[in-house]
């Protein structure tokens, strides 16, 4: 989703209420904004089996959040469910955490991640 603005991000949200994505996105009552999780539950479908592979292989002592159904349906969104934006947006996150002493990658570090190195203002930053 870089660059574009909120608006798209929830218009894209409502329209996984209407039709299954790539990700397999079952819909949830309610799409909330802000820092709270788009209400969208992510079913363990090739998308997330993929982000759940990246996120066991990430070097930190904590469990990393990028496989979270909250922080899952985000990176969906963001990479618009194509691996080959999954896994550098997971390498740029992991080298912006250890740079940071930070012991996981999670959806702060993402936030971070995606403002500082993708160029990103916090209104169209989906892990804000």
């Amino acid at each position: 989703m870089i660059g574009k603005p909120r608006e798209v991000v929830v218009r894209r949200i409502e329209a996984a209420r209407v039709a299954s994505v790539e990700a397999e996105l079952v819909p949830a009552p309610v799409v909330e904004r802000g820092r709270e999780p788009a209400a969208v539950e992510v079913k363990r479908g090739e998308l997330r089996i993929f982000i759940e592979t990246i996120n066991s292989e990430l070097p930190f002592d904590r469990p990393s959040a990028m496989a979270d159904p909250d922080v899952a349906i985000r990176v969906a969104l963001w990479s618009e469910c194509f691996a080959g934006r999954i896994a550098p947006l997971a390498h740029t996150a992991d080298d912006h955490a250890i740079e940071r002493d930070r012991d996981c990658v999670d959806i702060d570090v993402l936030a971070d991640t995606v403002c500082e190195r993708y160029c990103t203002p916090d209104e169209e930053n989906v892990f804000k």
